[in-house]
């Protein structure tokens, strides 16, 4: 299932100068699971219902 709302999102990659790991900033909509805030609530909500029926 995807977010209808987002097609596209921008996430920066950052580099430690002295240990040399990367680092992403993701938007507040978005996070490491690929997945928006708003689609996971949707799938919760979607799960309560049928968890009801």
């Amino acid at each position: 299932m995807l977010d209808s709302e987002y097609t596209l999102v921008t996430v920066d990659r950052y580099r430690c100068v002295a240990c040399r790991r990367t680092f992403c900033h993701y938007p507040s909509e978005v996070h490491r699971a690929h997945q928006t805030q708003r689609l996971e609530k949707l799938a919760a909500l979607l799960e309560v219902a049928r968890a009801v029926v």
